[in-house]
């Protein structure tokens, strides 16, 4: 480092006005890591197939300068030899990246959230500038890598990262038993919620804003509408209970219809704390999570949780603030989310664990354990 303030570039997906919220996640730790200190610059490339790759080429977004350059995307297609065409729509991001990345000499390092595309372009750049690559993973599954990429081709770009930060134990443990990345280069950091926006708000003022029904129990679902989230394994569950309500903030493929849907669509991402908070609980049998950020932020809200009976829900929560089911069977979530709806007793217990466990996760404590780990690799 050239001076005590560090010059990172990132590479990910990031919001734009056309999808604001598109990995906020990202966005989060990024201003966090800004606010300790950190000059960011955000590469962002856009496919020209995506209706967001018509936001500006470059623009300054929440403090943060981001580039957006465009590249040639294809859709993923099985090869015989090649395995994936994924591996031309990776290639063509590494050279926007590469692109984007010429001006930007005096970098104290490149930053990539998750591997591929990212990850693997962050390497690329760093080469370039003669600087170290850090990766941020939060996966939920390899599966995609595994169709595009022979396990030793992963293994290989694993291994020429300076340090890997990992958001859940059984990430970690892929990692170290089927990649064979060195312990000594995985860091295990869980994500961060912002307590300044997720907070519990008043539950009626919550629903009156929002036009929805004032004694009605409501249950929230976040999270993109595909089968891995499971909105209509939550709509098939509730079926047995017309009198309960629900929200689903997301979109995608699964869009889930009928009397009961209070809502269903994206909300701005400072919304999210509000649809939360006019809530009674919140429910996501999702089948696999790095460490889900909706959960996080459903918890801190004050909300008691149903949710997978999976490790990578294990390291999140307890019984003490959730309800963990087998996500596959509509039967057990239902008769989970009914004993709560009935027992408004058990849920405040609930919710009032899941505020107090939330404090845990502070996205201001992850950003500076983040920045030490960032300012050490830079420093060597």
């Amino acid at each position: 480092m050239h001076d005590d303030k560090l010059r990172l570039v990132a590479l990910c997906g990031y919001p734009s006005d056309l999808r604001p919220s598109h990995q906020p996640f990202v966005r989060d730790l990024l201003r966090a890591l800004a606010g300790q200190g950190t000059e960011v610059t955000v590469i962002a490339p856009q496919s020209v197939w995506d209706r967001a790759g018509r936001a500006p080429g470059f623009e300054l977004r929440d403090g943060l300068p981001v580039h957006r350059p465009r590249f040639l995307s294809w859709s993923e297609i099985a090869l015989p030899v090649l395995r994936s065409t994924g591996r031309f729509s990776d290639a063509a991001y590494r050279r926007a990246a590469l692109r984007s990345g010429r001006g930007l000499a005096g970098a104290d390092l490149c930053f990539g959230h998750f591997l591929y595309p990212h990850g693997q372009a962050a390497l690329a750049l760093a080469g370039r500038l003669g600087v170290p690559a850090v990766l941020s993973l939060g996966e939920s599954s390899f599966q995609r890598y595994e169709i595009a990429y022979r396990t030793r081709e992963t293994a290989a770009l694993l291994a020429r990262f300076a340090a890997i930060v990992v958001n859940s134990p059984v990430l970690e443990a892929l990692l170290l038993e089927r990649y064979g990345v060195p312990p000594d280069r995985v860091t295990l950091l869980p994500n961060g919620v912002d307590e300044g926006r997720f907070h519990p708000r008043d539950r009626a003022e919550s629903r009156r804003r929002l036009g929805l029904p004032a004694e009605r129990p409501i249950l929230a679902c976040v999270g993109h509408w595909n089968e891995r989230k499971g909105p209509l394994r939550v709509m098939e569950a509730i079926r047995a209970w017309p009198e309960i309500g629900a929200v689903f903030l997301g979109q995608g493929p699964q869009r889930p219809s009928g009397a009961q849907v209070l809502h269903a669509g994206p909300v701005p991402p400072e919304d999210v704390p509000v649809w939360l908070s006019a809530a009674d609980l919140f429910v996501l049998p999702t089948l696999d999570e790095g460490c889900s950020n909706a959960l996080l932020e459903a918890l801190a809200c004050g909300l008691p949780v149903v949710s997978s009976d999976r490790p990578f829900n294990r390291a999140v929560v307890d019984e003490s603030m959730a309800r963990l089911v087998e996500p596959t069977d509509p039967a057990a979530i239902g008769a989970a989310i009914a004993r709560l709806v009935d027992q408004p007793a058990e849920r405040a217990r609930l919710g009032a664990a899941a505020r107090a466990h939330a404090r845990g996760f502070s996205l201001e404590r992850r950003a500076t354990r983040m920045l030490a780990l960032l300012r050490k690799v830079a420093g060597a």
